[in-house]
């Protein structure tokens, strides 16, 4: 087809030129590489040739330094032997001349000594005396010299001393000081504390002394008041009934003959017993004069009985005595008996005695004895313990 035709042209193009660029780096890399073994083979050359060159000269160079350094060994051995003959002549002459001068100095001095020997004898003892005099002068200032620097250490050890200590001083009276002042600030204080204290406890005391006072009166007439208690009870206790120094307490609820003869025992331990209460339990404080209460309750009632037995006898007795004045009228005639109702005297079928009232036949009503006893207690303000 004429496409694939084209592609298989192109592709022969593209491998025509390839080939001719590749045969075109082959030449130019063929070129290259025979310039680069020219130049090569030519700086080896030059190379070759500049080192000879070098070694010619350092050859020549190190065969004149061997002949120069050699002529120099010649010349300095031959200036240092000749020195060294020199020198030697020098100090030969030199030393002959220093033993003749050094032979005439000695003499000299000697001849000098013995002179100032002979003219100095004299002045030698005293001098030698003055030696000794100032060798002991001289420990003498030494030993004196060492008292005098240790006086002076130690004054000047006793001046630090001093100081520090009246520093310390400065400052432990500064300190006193103002601890005395807040000692005083605080006695002060705890003086003006103990005053107010004093008046308050006076206050105290004084409070105290009133309520001890009122209490001791409260107290005397409590006891005066349980005395005369006592005493009563103890005449009271005379007229007791036989159930009554058995059982001398009722229980707060109705309870059976049985049940009542039953606790006498439980009630003889209680009375033993002042902390316990009949069932054995410890009784509270506000709960030890519920004994007492009950037979004062008791009492009470006892005798609010009596005084209604008292009221319906002299009630009875009124009516008896009506009665008897109405029978002793009827039978008699008098001023008292015309002019007061007679019940003899009838008239229209009525009488002029006015009848005494009839109370409905019903139940009666109870109110229990604790419940009656309580009211005017309640109504006095007198305080007791529950019934």
């Amino acid at each position: 087809s004429p496409p694939l035709g084209v592609v298989a042209r192109l592709i022969e193009l593209h491998a025509q030129r390839t080939k001719a660029l590749e045969f075109e780096f082959e030449k130019d890399l063929a070129d290259l590489m025979r310039e680069f073994a020219e130049e090569k083979a030519e700086i080896e050359g030059a190379h070759g040739t500049h080192k000879k060159e070098l070694l010619d000269i350092m050859t020549l160079m190190e065969r004149e330094y061997n002949e120069v350094e050699e002529d120099a060994r010649q010349e300095t051995d031959g200036q240092r032997e000749e020195i060294k003959n020199r020198n030697a002549e020098d100090y030969n002459m030199l030393r002959d001349t220093l033993e003749r001068v050094i032979k005439r100095i000695e003499e000299d001095f000697d001849t000098a000594h013995s002179n100032y020997m002979a003219n100095t004898e004299a002045r030698e003892t005293e001098f030698k005396q003055l030696i000794k005099k100032d060798k002991t002068a001289a420990e003498s200032i030494d030993r004196q010299t060492r008292r005098l620097q240790r006086l002076q250490d130690s004054i000047n050890y006793w001046r630090t001393k001093i100081a520090n200590n009246a520093r310390e001083c400065d400052e432990r009276n500064r300190a006193m000081r103002e601890e005395k002042d807040a000692i005083a600030r605080h006695f002060q204080d705890l003086k003006g504390r103990m005053a107010k204290f004093r008046d308050a406890e006076a206050k105290r005391l004084q409070e105290l002394t009133l309520n001890s006072r009122r209490a001791i009166g409260s107290l005397t007439e409590k006891l005066k008041k349980s005395e005369s208690i006592l005493k009563l009870g103890e005449l009271n206790r005379k007229m007791e009934t036989e159930r009554e120094k058995v059982l001398p307490f009722y229980a707060s609820t109705v309870e059976d003959e049985e049940s009542a003869a039953q606790s006498v025992l439980d009630v003889t331990k209680t009375l033993q017993a002042t902390a316990t209460g009949r069932d054995g339990k410890q009784v509270e404080e506000w709960d030890y004069l519920n004994s007492f209460f009950k037979r004062y309750n008791k009492v009470l009632l006892d005798e609010l009985a009596i005084s209604r037995e008292k009221g319906r006898l002299e009630q009875e007795n009124a009516d008896l005595r009506a009665i008897l004045k109405q029978y002793l009228d009827g039978i008699s005639v008098n001023d008292d008996v015309i002019n007061d109702a007679n019940p003899l005297l009838i008239m229209n079928s009525r009488s002029n005695v006015a009848a005494p009232p009839q109370r409905p036949p019903g139940k009666q009503v109870v109110i229990e004895a604790a419940h009656k006893v309580m009211i005017p207690q309640l109504t006095s303000g007198r305080q007791g313990s529950s019934f």
